[in-house]
């Protein structure tokens, strides 16, 4: 999962395909064999959204409940994506919308349970 900021504006998604779908997510996903957790970040934002970001910072580490005493690990990166200078648009997938959302405005919307965990700290 990754926070990708442009300004005080910030990519998020609304989700219609996992655990997230009815509230506001990150984009991220899993991380492949033999790949490292950076690289899976970069891969996943560019499946997921279209664009290029680049140098990722780890932010926090997550540890998520999924219920019937399974729980997984969300590693939590975050990335800088300037409009004029980086690659790629903003696209939407089959796993929903993506948009940019002014940080000011996040509290007011319906977060899951990981934004809630990592944003507001």
């Amino acid at each position: 999962m990754c926070i990708i900021r442009n300004g005080d504006d910030i990519l998020v998604m609304d989700k219609i395909d996992s655990e997230f779908e009815n509230t506001i997510t990150f984009p991220g996903g899993h991380v492949e064999p033999n790949e490292s957790i950076e690289k899976s970040v970069i891969r996943e934002i560019k499946k997921e959204t279209g664009i290029d970001i680049k140098e990722p910072h780890l932010k926090s580490i997550v540890n998520f409940n999924l219920g019937n005493q399974n729980k997984e690990f969300i590693f939590v990166y975050e990335a800088e994506y300037n409009l004029k200078t980086s690659k790629g648009n903003i696209k939407q997938t089959y796993e929903g919308k993506t948009y940019w959302l002014h940080k000011d405005k996040i509290r007011f919307c319906k977060l899951n349970q990981v934004i809630e965990t990592v944003y507001n700290t």
